[in-house]
């Protein structure tokens, strides 16, 4: 690259930012200038029809008149031959076309889009509103929020010792190529060259990536013209009303460079956080190791415990209005300052960051004029959630503060757990209530709106325990709302009912993965096995193995749909007629049972807790045998055992608490002392295809 981007290197650090999109492209306008032409009303061609279609098809056409001006039998004969022949290499193109789409295809969001083209979905979705209306929206739902929290008291920020971050370690170039490797093609359209090709060329590119990098951390500035945000509304659910401005959440789509110097800052901040323990013990969002699943098994294992010791459960799950964009700039900063130890230039980088940023909403490729922003952190952008749950990390302090009460975040999501006989239901409502207005005077004072109308309520016990709740109200008031209690709450992406039976979410699990391979079916004959295995571990198993782990110790008649789904499944892979037999299939294609892919999500779990690679809650859930007073001596210590809790019903023997350690002090020693995961979950499907399948298998 032979530019004044390489060559002379600006001091400013807008000014190399500017520079890096204009050089860029300058070169692609040189390579591959952009040519503009009017749209024509013509039909949209297919992706795989090529020249060589449009060869055939003339020719066929040629001959269809030829026949029907002479009428001779050798005409006819010519002109069926030829269509034969067109027919024939239009399927073998379409079929060459969608399996190499589906090979190339680099993460399931690409390959479910151009899956989707594929499939002709039966209605295509138009946004019915102008970008000027949801512009207008947006803004005059913040304001609204802003003013209903005017009259809130000042926060309180109680500072903490804690070792400072005055000063960003310098990017290398080595940490631009490997992020620069593993960073998802995706792109934006501020940016001035495609992503794909930044990522091809990151053997000349990453040296100045690296430059502007190190410019803007030691400057401790931002560069402005990678602050603006294009928004595109996307409905919150698919079954919300698309008429309804309320069914939109902005979404900003920003520029690759900026997210890629923001993946750079994170890094550092996280390793900053982690060191000194500075974010709550059960924020699971937008962390290392943690996630939904892990969230939810520390949930549910507690809801399980708690049932089995013959108590009710009640679980709230707050709602937070708009609560990435209420977000106050300078409580923030406060709050980055006084909590987190984030002093001089770096404080003022993040200053620099959150200030100044503008926005454009786009429908149907119509944009709204610019918007300035006063407040809150981009949704769709690297540091805006991270920002988002250091700004609402102090919330863990007061709900501690309610003696019994539970928390767990994972980002804007809070869930309050307490437990109780069911005859104290009556003082654990009174006392969520209190917790409830606690954290809705904690938020008015940061800002943020706490929707109590949206707030769910649901609580867990066994058959006799419900039905003596019936009698009793068991519903929470905050304020005007009263706070019902539902007999099934939808947590984290997983459907929860007050039985813990798990089925309705099995039920609507399977139902969706029925609708899905049911689409996969119209493409499956020109798709070779392989593809079709792709598509199918892609769009079905990933479904049926989402937070499996809570799963353990169901009865298999609850398991007995997910089974349905994994045969359907490989007799769609291995091309099988509706009742033939699907063991040889699966075995052919490495699939576990549904009972044994549970056993490897437990397993893995547990190796992470073994080896440092889990949340501290998940951690604190079990416990070794070597721990305990006592028992160091037993052999059950030296093997690495871990304890397995006593349970008086079926309940806690689902726990991840005694699930989990059954099926680690099952497996022998030799996999248990791996401590690479790639290999230890290579050695662990290895045994759990022995235990499924038989030894004739190996």
């Amino acid at each position: 690259m032979n530019s004044e981007l390489v060559t002379n290197l600006p001091d400013n650090c807008d000014e190399f930012f500017a520079m890096y999109d204009q050089t860029l492209k300058s070169l692609l306008d040189d390579s591959a200038p952009l040519i503009q032409f009017a749209g024509n009303r013509r039909r949209r061609r297919a992706p795989w029809y090529t020249a060589q279609c449009r060869d055939i098809k003339a020719k066929t056409r040629r001959l269809e008149k030829i026949y029907r001006r002479k009428r001779t039998e050798e005409a006819e004969i010519a002109w069926r031959r030829q269509f034969t022949l067109q027919r024939t290499v239009f399927q073998q193109m379409y079929a060459e076309y969608w399996s190499t789409a589906v090979r190339e295809s680099t993460d399931s969001k690409s390959l479910w889009r151009r899956m989707s083209s594929l499939l002709h979905p039966s209605s295509q979705f138009v946004n019915p509103f102008s970008p000027s209306d949801i512009a207008s929206y947006f803004i005059s739902k913040i304001e609204s929020i802003r003013q209903s929290t005017d009259a809130a008291s000042r926060p309180t920020i109680l500072a903490r010792a804690t070792v400072a971050l005055d000063n960003f370690d310098p990017v290398t170039v080595q940490e631009v190529q490997k992020l620069l490797a593993t960073v998802s093609a995706k792109q934006c359209a501020l940016d001035p060259v495609p992503t794909w090709l930044i990522k091809q060329c990151a053997n000349v590119l990453a040296p100045v990536i690296t430059s502007m990098a190190n410019m803007s951390l030691s400057a401790a500035v931002f560069p402005s013209n990678q602050k603006h945000a294009i928004i595109k509304p996307i409905l919150k659910k698919p079954d919300l009303d698309v008429c309804d401005l309320k069914s939109y959440r902005p979404v900003s789509n920003l520029s690759f460079i900026s997210k890629f110097l923001e993946r750079l800052v994170l890094r550092r901040l996280f390793s900053h956080c982690d060191d000194n323990r500075l974010l709550p013990k059960y924020q699971s969002g937008y962390r290392p190791q943690h996630s939904t699943e892990t969230a939810l098994v520390c949930v549910v294992n507690h809801v399980l415990h708690s049932i089995d010791d013959g108590e009710v459960c009640a679980l709230v799950l707050l709602d937070l209005s708009a609560a990435f964009d209420t977000v106050d700039h300078q409580h923030l900063l406060d709050v980055m300052h006084d909590r987190f130890g984030i002093h001089g230039p770096v404080h003022d980088w993040f200053a620099s960051y959150i200030s100044g940023r503008s926005q454009t909403v786009t429908v149907n490729s119509v944009c709204s004029l610019p918007a300035r922003l006063v407040c809150g952190v981009p949704q769709g952008s690297v540091l805006g959630p991270v920002k988002f749950i250091v700004y609402t990390e102090e919330l863990a302090s007061v709900i501690d503060n309610v003696p019994a009460v539970l928390p767990h975040f994972y980002a804007d999501d809070t869930q309050l757990l307490m437990s109780t006989r069911p005859d104290g239901v009556t003082a654990v409502c009174r006392v969520l209530e209190q917790c409830v207005c606690d954290v809705q005077t904690w938020c008015s004072s940061r800002r943020l709106q706490l929707n109590p109308a949206k707030t769910e309520l649901i609580w867990f016990g066994s058959q006799v325990n419900m039905e003596r709740l019936a009698t009793s109200d068991i519903s929470v008031h905050v304020g005007q709302t009263v706070i019902e209690p539902s007999d099934r709450v939808r947590d984290l992406g997983v459907i929860l009912d007050s039985s813990m039976s798990m089925r309705q979410h099995i039920a609507k699990v399977t139902s969706t993965c029925f609708f899905h391979l049911r689409r996969l079916r119209k493409i499956g004959k020109v798709l070779d096995q392989d593809n079709r295995n792709r598509l199918v571990c892609a769009f079905i198993l990933t479904r049926i193995d989402y937070c499996n782990s809570l799963f353990a110790g169901l009865p298999d008649s609850a398991l007995a749909p997910l089974q349905r789904v994994l045969h359907a499944a490989a007799r769609f892979v291995g091309g099988l007629q509706p009742r033939d037999h699907v063991t040889a299939t699966m075995m052919k294609l490495h699939w576990l049972p549904v009972r044994q892919r549970i056993t490897y999500k437990l397993c893995c779990l547990m190796h992470g807790v073994v080896h440092g690679h889990a949340p501290e809650y998940v951690v604190d859930m079990v416990v070794p045998v070597s721990h305990l007073p006592g028992r160091s001596h037993l052999r059950s210590a030296q093997r690495g055992h871990f304890d397995i809790p006593r349970s008086r019903t079926a309940f806690g023997s689902r726990s991840f608490s005694t699930a989990a350690p059954l099926a680690w002090n099952e497996l022998p020693a030799d996999i248990r002392d791996i401590t690479t995961t790639v290999t230890f979950k290579k050695h662990l499907k290895t045994l759990l295809f022995n235990v499924a399948y038989g030894p004739a298998f190996l």
